[in-house]
């Protein structure tokens, strides 16, 4: 991803464009927990650079079967990203199962815009957790060329 001179926006400007404040620190803004604390998914990739893969780990407890479907998706409308491993679309992700670490690893490749200030869903068998991916100013980055 290109950034130019012009990209560069007020706090103002990116607030009132994205409805979040980008003097805040890196967050994700927990909007529906639907889990029993079964799952949950957080960043791992700090700091997340645009341009850059990042990962979302969504993790498992100790009474979730390791052996449930496996399913991330993005967005209000429930855009289906990765099943069982099997993706969408293989250039923009990918998805493994750490069952060391009892861990759904989703992999964004190239950060972009459109991958942030969304809601993200891990769900492993019946047990699922959303939340909004928030990127400030302060905890992204984005390279210039």
């Amino acid at each position: 991803m290109r950034c130019s001179k012009k990209e560069i926006k007020t706090k103002k400007e990116i607030k009132e464009k994205n409805g979040f404040d980008p003097s805040s620190k890196f967050e994700s803004k927990v909007v529906n927990n639907l889990s029993n604390g079964s799952v949950s998914w957080s960043l791992a990739t700090k700091p997340a650079v645009f341009g850059n893969d990042i990962e979302l780990h969504c993790n498992l407890d100790n009474d979730t079967s390791l052996n449930g479907s496996r399913h991330w998706s993005k967005g209000d409308n429930v855009k289906v990203l990765v099943v069982n491993g099997k993706t969408i679309n293989d250039t923009k992700y990918s998805e493994e199962l750490d069952k060391a670490k009892r861990t759904s690893i989703l992999t964004i490749t190239s950060l972009d815009t459109g991958d942030v200030n969304v809601p993200y869903t891990c769900q492993h068998g019946f047990q699922t957790y959303k939340k909004v991916l928030n990127m400030t100013v302060e905890n992204f980055e984005c390279k210039y060329f």
